[in-house]
């Protein structure tokens, strides 16, 4: 690779790409050993396959929000490094792209650098990408809009050398409404906009903190730290935190090295008189740098949304537009099946948000996108370019809308096909009598393994890959749970109800859909019906479907695949 040389990107930045161009040259001469070229590929956003000699490259988008620039140049590199010519948005409102070589993996670096976007710490223990609400400045429910504090944070946090190499990897959100659409309340740290009236009358803005929640293996509901911090003292209390994490967290054994873990081995009060001690250490208050507010476009006084479009464009109008607080605008929510999207629909929908979006494009923790600032009077005319660009799916927050890990197909710890599964429900569920009211809110969240990449704990309908042993042939399945959500007061996790065969799950879902339309109560959601019914019962349910015999040769092959699976182990874990 050439030098980097374009005016755009930072000296910093440049000496960040340079150096990792060489070591990345060292490793591929076989000069540097595995264990030491490993950790330092992560923190600069390149993680291993379960194939051999390609990479994943994870792409931060803070705040989950981007511009036309930003789009265009995911498109680029998808097309030029990413052999599928594929971007995958994930639930942390980042994008990934797979089966690039590494010797390109500085390049993506360059181009993307040149506008402003990073890999940088996108993996290892490391901060990750950090997260706000989709509906940032848009909704109506919002105290105020969270954005460019995430973004501050961002800037504040990014590259500093000693919160490179945490115990784990540390995850943030900003949520500024009442719901919590950023799911604050699952991060390491979730801040939530409040505010309150100060000592001289004015309106003083803060956040309620949350700290210690999270997934995995063992999912936790964060603990309450403070109910209000002013805004100027909560990158003092973020680096208290981390630092406390850095020194106290455990290093040994990866799986009890989260932060929740340190909490529940100290006790949460403990935890607050750690933080406090260190807190008096830092200066009393360092303010966000926020970038100036752009502009708002003003709207048409009195526009409506055209009653008639081509193809399915009243029931895209009516499911997939929602009005924003902005009188005159409506957001468009983008629904990608699995959270995919070509490089060209990269570059179509670079076009879109220049013309109809306001130049900004979001990503959203259910891994669709998100297109906002759509004049009322315009949506027929997004919704036909959407249409043909393959963009304008019906039906995002129903049943039919999957959020899937990779899994499987290319994660070194998955154990099935879990976008195999998401497929499979996806194209079952998505159309046909399963878009309606009563399903609305409905999530399913599909990860391949234990580890809640895919956030099986907070689905509706939840499962996580798994592997059964049948008259000594392997046969895959996935556990299921139900009754998940994240609501204003907290995460609620899924209960477990069984292990069903991977072809099977559809049937499941179905059998739990019927059921909840025939017993409904009055308005009651599909959450909330599966969180009154008894363990018991929904055992019950399914336990026809969890029955398995080596006479059904099609229970020993994985959603996808017509071949009969055999489990080949796992690869070396690189989720930190």
């Amino acid at each position: 690779m050439s030098p980097v040389n374009s005016p755009a990107i930072p000296d910093a930045v440049k000496s960040e790409i340079k150096n990792f161009t060489e070591k990345a040259a060292t490793y591929r001469k076989g000069q540097v050993p595995d264990e030491e070229f490993r950790p330092f590929r992560l923190l600069h956003g390149v993680y291993g396959q379960r194939q051999a000699d390609v990479q994943m490259m994870r792409i931060k988008i803070p705040g989950g929000q981007m511009s036309a620039a930003q789009a265009r140049r995911l498109g680029d590199v998808a097309r030029d490094y990413a052999p599928l010519g594929i971007g995958h948005v994930t639930t942390r409102q980042a994008v990934q792209i797979h089966f690039v070589k590494l010797e390109n993996a500085p390049k993506v670096m360059e181009a993307l650098a040149e506008v402003d976007v990073t890999t940088r710490e996108a993996c290892g223990n490391a901060i990750r990408n950090i997260t706000t609400s989709p509906v940032a400045g848009i909704s109506g429910d919002e105290i105020f809009d969270s954005y460019p504090y995430a973004m501050g944070a961002f800037r504040h946090l990014l590259r500093r050398p000693e919160f490179g190499n945490l115990p784990r990897k540390f995850k943030m959100a900003f949520n500024g409404s009442l719901h919590d659409y950023a799911q604050a309340s699952i991060n390491d740290v979730g801040l939530f906009a409040q505010t309150r009236i100060g000592a001289d009358g004015k309106v003083e803005r803060g956040f309620r903190i949350k700290v210690g929640g999270g997934l995995g293996a063992s999912p936790q509901d964060a603990w309450l730290y403070s109910e209000f911090l002013p805004v100027d003292e909560v990158l003092p209390t973020l680096e208290a935190i981390l630092i406390h994490f850095n020194e106290k967290g455990e290093r040994k054994n990866r799986m009890a090295a989260r932060i929740k873990y340190l909490i529940r081995k100290e006790g949460f009060e403990t935890f607050k008189a750690e933080v406090a001690k260190i807190r008096e250490t830092l200066p009393k208050t360092i303010p966000f740098k926020l970038d100036a507010a752009p502009a708002e476009p003003v709207g048409t006084p009195g526009a409506v949304a055209p009653s008639e479009g081509p193809g399915q464009y009243q029931e895209w109008l009516r499911l997939n537009t929602w009005p924003q607080k902005q009188k005159g605008f409506r957001y468009a929510v983008i629904k990608l099946v699995l959270g995919d999207l070509t490089w060209r629909q990269f570059h179509i929908l670079a076009d879109l948000v220049q013309k109809y979006g306001h130049d900004n494009l979001r990503t959203s923790n259910d891994q669709n996108l998100m297109l906002p600032w759509v004049r009322e009077e315009k949506l027929a005319e997004l919704y036909a370019e959407l249409s043909a660009a393959g963009l304008a799916e019906i039906g995002p927050d129903l049943v039919g809308d999957v959020t899937s890990c990779p899994g499987a197909d290319t994660c070194n710890l998955g154990l099935v096909s879990s976008r195999g599964l998401g497929a499979q429900l996806t194209e079952t569920l998505a159309m046909g009598k399963d878009v309606s009211k009563d399903l609305k809110g409905t999530h399913i969240k599909i990860s391949g393994c234990p580890n809640s990449c895919g956030q099986h704990h907070v689905g509706t309908f939840g499962f996580f890959g798994n592997v059964r042993k049948v008259a000594g042939a392997d046969a895959p399945h996935f556990q299921m749970l139900i009754g998940g959500g994240i609501s204003e007061t907290g995460a609620s996790f899924g209960r477990v109800i069984g292990r069903v065969p991977s072809r099977r799950v559809n049937a499941a879902v179905k059998l739990f859909v019927d059921k909840f339309r025939a017993e409904k109560q009055g308005d009651e959601n599909l959450e909330a019906f599966l969180r009154r019914m008894s363990l018991e019962d929904a055992k019950k349910l399914i336990e026809p479907l969890c029955e398995i015999t080596s006479g059904d040769p099609e229970l020993f092959k994985d959603n996808g695949s017509d071949e009969n699976f055999v489990f080949d182990g796992l690869g070396a874990s690189e989720c930190a």
